[in-house]
């Protein structure tokens, strides 16, 4: 992987090298190197959106289609890989925008990287959100289901999890880490814990209730 970015990096520089040698001018030769780089990442990105879409989650539905299994159908029902393929274009933008800024703007560099790694951590949610549906579905179909809901706690493990995603979001945008802002966020937390304290606990009460199937019709 490295080899090939030094080599993408060599590229670049010789491509730059070669139209200055042709007669353009070292800026209009690095604008025109920026800008091919970069309508190279945007094919590379539309590449890897078709094949990741097209063709991987394509063959991967027909191969679950043909399974006996039931579990794998409910993952294609709630989209767990359609939704998972959105990484695609976003990990060619990743690897290779730093490529095509590097000596040219990197501040707009950061800025990218910094969005890029927030449609990541969404997309990701996306597809932790599915899985949890998913597997609430399989779990319904299970005897146990009929006595024992367990929708209180999925929606629990929901909250826990966009809750998480959200603080990574603001700490990539702020550029701080997780676990500073974490810290950060204790003292707010434990204020807005008493604020909404009732709300909490009928929460906590209401996913009681739903689990241990205390109000049947």
């Amino acid at each position: 992987m490295e080899e090939n970015i030094v080599k993408s990096y060599e590229f670049l520089e010789n491509y730059e090298a070669w139209l200055q040698a042709i007669g353009l001018s070292a800026d209009f030769a690095q604008g025109l190197k920026v800008t091919t780089a970069l309508i190279s990442i945007v094919i590379l990105s539309i590449v890897a959106n078709f094949i990741a879409k097209k063709i991987i989650v394509v063959a991967l539905t027909a191969i679950i289609k043909r399974t006996k299994n039931t579990w794998d159908d409910f993952l294609l029902e709630r989209k767990v890989f359609h939704t998972l393929s959105h990484l695609a274009p976003a990990l060619v933008i990743q690897f290779t925008i730093g490529m095509a800024l590097y000596d040219y703007s990197p501040s707009l560099t950061l800025v990218i990287e910094r969005l890029t790694y927030v449609y990541i951590v969404v997309v990701w949610l996306m597809v932790i959100n599915s899985v949890l549906n998913a597997l609430h579905d399989i779990y319904n179909t299970l005897e146990m289901a009929k006595s024992r809901n367990i929708k209180g706690y999925v929606q629990l493990i929901k909250i826990l999890v966009f809750s998480i995603g959200a603080i990574l979001i603001v700490a990539i945008l702020i550029n701080k880490s997780p676990v500073t802002l974490l810290m950060g966020l204790g003292a707010s937390a434990a204020i807005l814990m008493l604020v909404f304290k009732d709300t909490i606990l009928g929460l906590v009460a209401s996913v009681q209730v739903s689990t241990n199937n205390m109000v049947k019709p």
